[in-house]
């Protein structure tokens, strides 16, 4: 029974991973035709970045990669899309995952103190692939 209930959230997972590329696709052609909105609510981002994990961690996997969560202590909710903040991440994922083999992507948040009452958040993918050649730049 366990061993279904894993095929089943696998199956699960994959299926809204091609729900979100569907969605990337309209949500092109939305930005392209300035028709773009944003659902503005609270985001717990160490919340939505252990349910990225989850649904990225087959594919990920899939070329003997290893997956890391990165979430600093005491990260506020913040206001913004939470859908369109998991397609960029799951979007970065998948591009970390085509160029990684038998490596590490790592998935992040960390929290910086800034001047004043300033808070930053700066949310990550990292990864140990190739990386992209300098003369690109």
């Amino acid at each position: 029974e366990t061993e279904s209930n894993e095929d089943l959230a696998k199956i699960t997972s994959a299926g809204r991973h091609l729900l979100a590329l569907i969605n990337d696709i309209l949500d092109l052609s939305k930005i392209e035709a300035g028709r773009m909105e944003l659902s503005v609510e609270a985001v717990e981002l160490p919340r939505l970045l252990r349910e990225v994990a989850a649904s990225v961690r087959p594919l990920v996997e899939k070329n003997n990669n290893t997956l890391t969560l990165d979430v600093d202590a005491d990260v506020p909710v913040i206001r913004g899309d939470a859908m369109r903040v998991r397609q960029v991440i799951l979007n970065l994922v998948s591009n970390a995952t085509k160029f990684t083999e038998r490596g590490t992507v790592r998935i992040g948040v960390a929290r910086h103190e800034c001047d004043g009452n300033r808070l930053e958040l700066e949310l990550y993918v990292a990864d140990t692939g190739p990386g992209i050649a300098a003369e690109i730049f």
